[in-house]
């Protein structure tokens, strides 16, 4: 056997955001006379042919192939045909993410194959294609026996849908938004491989996984495909696991469950549902909050409608009809936070509509579900707790409080005031927790446990299975058994993210934060091309009861001072139009977004300066923009916001320390509003050009 030289394009694809995790002490060498692809030594190394060493074509497919039969060897060493079968499909589908238009990567075309559409399909392949597949496969496995054995088609079957890399697996079980491109970006601009090509600042609505999280995900896929040849029920287990990580990271009291669902359109199902279990039966009126945004569709799924075409599990439904099992005389009323001009109501005036809403609704004989936001799409809070309170004590049994916490911009104290008050609380991991889109918690006190004591709507079944829910509940047990595996695995990545953030002490939390936002606030009143959204830091103040201190503060309410969420983490800005007076509308501002993420060096090369050019070709993640009432007209608003991985930084191999990484986010914050200012000089070049990201 003749070693030859170790190809450089090699240890750059071992050095990949998304293959470093899987590539730890794993040994590669490049053989000569090796007549296959690759092939697994007896002691658990990979020797690759000298071919697929330097083929840039298929080289990352062959690794990942490779990397993931020693992975399944080692939690299956006694099945060499399932792990080789299963890795195989895993490769195939990694070759759909990494090149879409190519074909046969694995199985090469071979006559009498299998192709490989058939390792990507939904369906298992048989066990006739499967034994012909093995014939090809078992090269990899020196040694191993030819015949398949007799179980490797029923756990094939059950291993089917939990095989594929980790970015490709969390897209499944999500909304719409979810699939991804061939640039690696959704269509929320939400990335579920980590990359560091592109400064990601979209927190606020959804957020391209980190590092951290992905290895947290990695982690909870390896955990249940272990469990495959031995527990039918390893995606359930994997969910206990998510519920059990929730309740112990926000230190939830005994009795609180937990659902778990893919955004927080089903977390609004679930309180819906919650809602109409009352033992006493009435129509509802939900009442939300509006910030001013357009488009949202958590007041669709308020009134039990439908939000898509399609739901997260794949059912075709109607958009906006009525699902099934739910009433059909809810009403739904919004209470603007903002005036028409964008100034923030004062809360005196958002509490008084708030009671006038509800005293007229519970006089119409209607139970009320009325919902405080923490923190809104701009940053803030309402309405406030006392008002909230007030109406509680004026109408006993006849109004519930909800907490749309989606943001998660909220310390664990928060969660648990919020509980102690008998409040639904929804999360979602994928904003401030940096976890991928569609990842959300429906946290319900012990006291409103009931609520699921008799069947949930039937038209859940499209939205939740049995397995997102605790066991025991009886309402649940129509819903179907099984679970996608991709929202355990989007959690696993958020939970990732706040184990690490709520492993640094609060004041280092509270610092990082304040210097962030200081310093990026600081940029966007200096740059003469951006407003800034008026969004006043929250004031929290919570229940007398709730705390130990005797600082009692106005209305018998206690002030809980300087947690990290009393700092504002979202920065919103308008664009000036550089067309006109005024901002740029938010169809003009989707299209900045667009450019922000391309390499415009060569759109600008003849009418930009040199460090202009550098800048014009840095790639700079955001979320979608949200509409915004300004001066009378809708504009677009763009928002920084902080996460939690930006607070605790990526993990090694980065060695930056916290004062370096903070001044890195800085730069990184501050470049991206200079580039904002560079696309508003040459809007007119941009326009005509129409520059995308790759694969855009």
């Amino acid at each position: 056997m003749t070693v030859i030289e170790f190809p450089d394009q090699v240890l750059r694809t071992l050095s990949r955001a998304d293959f470093r995790d899987l590539s730890v002490g794993v040994s590669v060498r490049v053989l000569a006379d090796l007549p296959c692809s690759f092939a697994l030594t007896g002691d658990g190394e990979i020797l690759l042919s000298p071919v697929s060493a330097s083929t840039t074509q298929s080289q990352a497919v062959v690794l990942r192939h490779a990397i993931e039969l020693l992975m399944l060897r080692s939690l299956w060493p006694d099945r060499p045909a399932l792990a080789g079968l299963s890795a195989a499909r895993t490769a195939a589908l990694f070759a759909r993410l990494e090149r879409p238009d190519a074909r046969n990567l694995v199985t090469g075309g071979m006559d009498g194959m299998p192709d490989d559409a058939a390792l990507t399909s939904d369906a298992p392949i048989g066990l006739q294609a499967a034994a012909a597949l093995w014939s090809l496969l078992a090269r990899h496995q020196p040694g191993a026996p030819d015949e398949l054995p007799f179980d490797v088609g029923r756990l094939l079957a059950r291993a089917w849908p939990l095989l594929g890399p980790t970015s490709w697996l969390m897209q499944g079980d999500g909304d719409r938004r979810l699939p991804v491109s061939r640039s690696g970006v959704n269509r929320d601009d939400d990335g579920h491989r980590p990359r560091r090509r592109a400064v990601t600042s979209a927190s606020a609505t959804v957020s391209v996984t980190s590092e951290r999280g992905h290895r947290g995900a990695e982690a909870m896929r390896r955990a249940i495909l272990a469990n495959i040849p031995t527990d039918a029920r390893a995606v359930g287990n994997a969910f206990a696991t998510i519920r059990g990580v929730i309740r112990t990271a926000y230190g939830l009291p005994p009795g609180t469950f937990v659902a778990l669902a893919p955004s927080e359109v089903e977390c609004e199902l679930f309180v819906l549902a919650a809602a109409q279990n009352h033992p006493t039966p009435r129509p509802l009126t939900m009442v939300l909050m509006a910030d001013g945004g357009t488009g949202s569709l958590v007041p669709v799924a308020a009134a039990g409608r439908h939000v898509a075409e399609d739901t997260a599990r794949g059912a075709a439904v109607g958009m906006s009809t009525l699902i099934d099992g739910f009433r059909d005389d809810t009403q739904v009323q919004s209470i603007a936070l903002r005036t028409v001009d964008g100034v923030v109501r004062a809360s005196d005036d958002i509490a008084s509509e708030c009671e006038r809403v509800a005293d007229a609704a519970v006089a119409a004989g209607r139970r009320v579900v009325l919902h405080r936001v923490d923190t809104s799409e701009t940053g803030l809070l309402a309405p406030d707790i006392p008002t909230l309170n007030r109406l509680q004590e004026r109408h006993p049994d006849q109004v519930d409080v909800v907490v749309d916490a989606s943001q998660a911009r909220l310390s664990p104290d928060r969660i648990l005031e919020y509980l102690s008050l008998n409040w639904i609380v929804i999360l979602t991991g994928s904003r401030f927790l940096a976890g991928p889109s569609s990842s959300g918690a429906v946290l319900v006190p012990e006291t409103l446990r009931d609520r699921f004591g008799r069947a949930v709507p039937s038209g859940l079944r499209d939205y939740s299975g049995r397995a997102e829910w605790p066991p025991g509940l009886a309402a649940v047990q129509g819903l179907p058994p099984g679970s996608d595996v991709g929202l355990a695995l989007r959690w696993a990545a958020a939970l990732a993210e706040l184990r690490a953030f709520n492993a640094m002490p609060a004041e280092e939390q509270r610092q990082v934060i304040d210097r962030f936002v200081s310093s990026v606030r600081s940029a966007i009143l200096g740059n003469a091309d951006l407003t800034l959204v008026d969004s006043p830091a929250p004031r929290r103040v919570v229940p007398r009861i709730a705390m130990a201190s005797d600082d009692v503060g106005w209305n018998g309410m206690t002030w809980h001072g300087a947690g990290w969420d009393e700092i504002g983490t979202i920065l919103g800005f308008a664009l000036q139009d550089p067309t006109g007076p005024g901002w740029l509308s938010p169809d003009a501002v989707a299209r900045v977004c667009i450019w922000l993420a391309a390499d415009l060096g060569a759109h600008l090369p003849t009418v930009a300066a040199p460090p202009d050019l550098a800048l014009a070709r840095r790639r700079f993640q955001m979320g979608s923009p949200i509409g915004l009432s300004l001066a009378g007209r809708e504009v677009g608003i763009l928002r920084i916001s902080i996460s939690a991985c930006l607070v605790s930084g990526e993990p090694p191999p980065v060695t930056l320390n916290q004062q370096q990484r903070l001044a890195q986010d800085v730069g990184n914050a501050e470049a991206l509003l200079q580039k904002i200012s560079l696309i508003l000089r040459h809007w007119n070049l941009l326009d005509d050009e129409t520059p995308r990201p790759p694969g855009g």
